[in-house]
Protein backbone atom coordinates (compact mmCIF):
# COMPACT_ATOMS: atom_id res chain seq x y z
CA UNK A 1 0.00 0.00 0.00
CA UNK A 2 1.29 3.32 -1.15
CA UNK A 3 0.97 6.50 1.18
CA UNK A 4 -0.78 9.59 0.02
CA UNK A 5 1.13 12.42 -0.88
CA UNK A 6 1.17 15.60 1.27
CA UNK A 7 -1.15 17.53 -1.06
CA UNK A 8 -3.68 14.72 -1.01
CA UNK A 9 -3.59 14.97 3.09
CA UNK A 10 -4.29 18.58 2.95
CA UNK A 11 -7.47 18.24 0.89
CA UNK A 12 -8.96 15.65 2.90
CA UNK A 13 -8.10 16.89 6.26
CA UNK A 14 -10.89 19.92 5.78
CA UNK A 15 -13.47 17.20 4.63
CA UNK A 16 -12.99 14.86 7.81
CA UNK A 17 -13.64 18.02 9.82
CA UNK A 18 -16.41 18.64 8.26
CA UNK A 19 -18.04 14.95 8.68
CA UNK A 20 -16.92 15.21 12.00
CA UNK A 21 -18.50 18.30 12.75
CA UNK A 22 -21.47 17.12 10.86
CA UNK A 23 -21.41 14.03 13.00
CA UNK A 24 -21.58 15.80 16.19
CA UNK A 25 -24.19 17.90 15.13
CA UNK A 26 -26.57 15.64 14.32
CA UNK A 27 -26.01 13.94 17.58
CA UNK A 28 -26.35 16.77 19.25
CA UNK A 29 -29.50 17.62 18.21
CA UNK A 30 -30.98 13.99 19.39
CA UNK A 31 -29.67 14.79 22.41
CA UNK A 32 -31.86 18.14 22.59
CA UNK A 33 -34.89 16.48 20.99
CA UNK A 34 -34.70 13.49 23.19
CA UNK A 35 -34.26 15.95 26.22
CA UNK A 36 -36.18 18.83 25.48
CA UNK A 37 -39.08 17.31 23.39
CA UNK A 38 -39.85 14.20 24.21
CA UNK A 39 -39.49 13.98 28.06
CA UNK A 40 -41.92 12.63 28.97
CA UNK A 41 -42.16 10.95 25.73
CA UNK A 42 -45.28 12.65 23.75
CA UNK A 43 -46.99 12.89 20.48
CA UNK A 44 -46.13 15.80 18.86
CA UNK A 45 -48.81 16.64 15.94
CA UNK A 46 -47.55 19.35 13.49
CA UNK A 47 -49.76 19.54 10.93
CA UNK A 48 -52.73 17.19 10.38
CA UNK A 49 -50.62 14.87 8.41
CA UNK A 50 -47.36 15.48 10.53
CA UNK A 51 -46.62 13.57 13.94
CA UNK A 52 -43.78 13.22 15.63
CA UNK A 53 -43.48 10.35 18.06
CA UNK A 54 -40.63 9.21 19.80
CA UNK A 55 -39.88 5.34 19.19
CA UNK A 56 -36.83 3.03 19.54
CA UNK A 57 -35.99 -0.12 17.74
CA UNK A 58 -33.53 -3.17 18.76
CA UNK A 59 -32.96 -4.10 14.74
CA UNK A 60 -31.67 -2.96 12.14
CA UNK A 61 -34.53 -1.35 9.82
CA UNK A 62 -38.19 -1.55 11.13
CA UNK A 63 -37.39 -4.34 13.25
CA UNK A 64 -35.53 -6.33 11.05
CA UNK A 65 -33.44 -9.07 12.94
CA UNK A 66 -34.74 -7.11 16.11
CA UNK A 67 -35.02 -10.63 18.19
CA UNK A 68 -31.10 -11.50 17.53
CA UNK A 69 -30.48 -10.20 20.14
CA UNK A 70 -26.71 -9.04 21.78
CA UNK A 71 -25.29 -11.55 19.13
CA UNK A 72 -26.81 -9.49 16.40
CA UNK A 73 -25.37 -6.39 17.08
CA UNK A 74 -22.05 -7.73 17.88
CA UNK A 75 -22.09 -9.62 14.43
CA UNK A 76 -23.15 -5.99 12.61
CA UNK A 77 -20.99 -3.76 14.05
CA UNK A 78 -17.96 -6.10 13.20
CA UNK A 79 -19.26 -6.45 9.71
CA UNK A 80 -19.73 -2.43 9.58
CA UNK A 81 -16.55 -2.07 11.17
CA UNK A 82 -14.87 -4.65 8.73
Amino acid sequence: MTRPAAGQLRLLAPRYGVVLGLAAMDQASKFWALDRLFTPPAVMDILPFLRFVPVWTDGVSFGLLGGGGDVVKILLTGFALA
